[in-house]
């Protein structure tokens, strides 16, 4: 597009040649400008100290938790956390300096490069993460490698490698965009156009991909709850689905705020002959600033949720050693018999109790006995008195269970 064209759609313009050591003033923020542009400094805050504190969560999961989770989604999800913890520490830096006025040179384009790099960076982990941790519970739930799970798995990696290589398509052309800013106005705006194109895609597929993650979540959820899964996987598969929940979301509110930022763009938003921005039939300035607030909040709330969930996940994720305690509760909750067999109906009214001994299995009783429990009274006398009735505490009669010599097996 010439300079004539670029001067009719955009405005006139300032086309002269700046450098990085020129100074620019922010603008006094007065009335409700002022409070939307505290109310993202202070979102913006939060979620940076948010993020530190469960950072260090992570970090004191990662020792405790090592022996159930493979490191890799740990050490992964602590990157992802600090990355977009950089990233909220120069958007606070940005919102400081337009709440003061401030008087800064070009460099303070470098906050906002940083920003966009941090945020994608971290997003681009997550989406690693929640792969990683995908698999993981497949791999306790549904146990069969099957083919189909197999080229999913691979699938999966294939989108890690491709989002990483659209990051850094991305943030080179936002590079390439900002220097444009900065030396001419006019090859920014032939390659802003082109920029914008590509986030947007970028924006939308991994809209998408959040999407896929989200339905193998509530899949892997359904198979937890058909199985017989301990109550500690199963209370780890629900924060993990709450997790990819806050991470679509999260990917849902960039969508549409590129999608929106782009259109805005497209709606002839340029200079004025006095050099100040016109929004031509955009939205206004005070309806872009308090989307921006809007944004912040939300973002606070989306990505913090992310974070916290699989926080709570990898807290709640069994190890490989609790798989004996689990048959046990499985046992005590009457889920499952001793020899690991499909549970079995008992009825409700009769208690039920395991009575072992170290160097013999007992059988369990029959529906029709009750079994005898008491504190500091030992149950099994000999062989000979196996069978005699004794009184429990309440005056009634229960039958004691036997060992497989005096009783047959059910």
């Amino acid at each position: 597009m010439s300079r004539t064209k670029l001067e009719e759609k955009y405005g006139p313009g300032k086309w002269g040649d700046d450098n990085w050591d020129s100074t620019v003033h922010f603008a006094t923020l007065r009335g409700e400008y002022i409070s939307l542009e505290a109310v993202q400094a202070a979102f913006v805050f939060l979620l940076l100290a948010g993020l530190l504190i469960l950072s260090l969560a992570v970090f004191l999961l990662r020792r405790s938790r090592r022996d159930a989770l493979r490191p890799l989604p740990l050490i992964a999800t602590l990157v992802a956390a600090f990355s977009m913890a950089a990233a909220m520490v120069n958007r606070f830096v940005s919102s400081m300096l337009n709440l003061h006025a401030a008087t800064v040179t070009l460099y303070n384009y470098i906050t906002l490069i940083l920003a966009n790099i941090f945020e994608q960076v971290s997003l681009c982990l997550l989406f690693f993460v929640f792969y990683a941790v995908i698999h993981l519970f497949r791999c306790r739930i549904v146990k069969a490698d099957t083919k189909t799970f197999l080229v999913t798995k691979y699938v999966h990696w294939l989108f890690v490698g491709l989002f990483s290589a659209l990051v850094i398509v991305d943030w080179s052309w936002f590079i390439l965009c900002e220097n444009s800013l900065v030396h001419d106005e006019y090859a920014y705006y032939t390659q802003s156009e082109k920029w914008a194109k590509i986030d947007c895609s970028r924006c939308i597929l991994f809209w998408l991909a959040a999407w896929e993650i989200a339905g193998s979540v509530c899949y892997l959820g359904i198979m937890a709850s058909r199985n017989l899964c301990g109550a500690r996987i199963k209370m780890s598969m629900y924060f993990f689905i709450a997790a990819s929940g806050f991470f679509l979301a999260t990917n849902f509110l960039f969508f549409i705020w590129d999608i929106l930022s782009y259109k805005r763009f497209l709606d002839n938003e340029g200079y004025a002959d006095n050099g100040e921005t016109s929004s031509g039939t955009s939205l206004s300035a005070t309806a872009s600033k308090g989307g921006q607030a809007v944004q912040e909040v939300l973002r606070f709330i989306f990505v913090l949720g992310s974070f916290f969930g699989l926080a709570l996940c990898y807290w709640k994720f069994p190890g490989s050693e609790s798989s004996s305690e689990e048959i046990e509760a499985g046992i005590k909750n009457r889920c499952i018999d001793r020899s690991g067999m499909k549970p079995r109906e008992m009825d409700a009214t009769q208690p039920m109790t395991t009575t072992t001994k170290k160097d013999k299995d007992l059988s369990e009783a029959d529906y029709a006995n009750v079994v005898l429990e008491a504190d500091g009274v030992n149950a099994m006398n000999d062989k000979q008195n196996s069978t005699s009735m004794i009184p429990e505490i309440d005056g009634s009669k229960g039958i004691v269970e036997a060992d497989d010599a005096n009783l047959p097996a059910c």
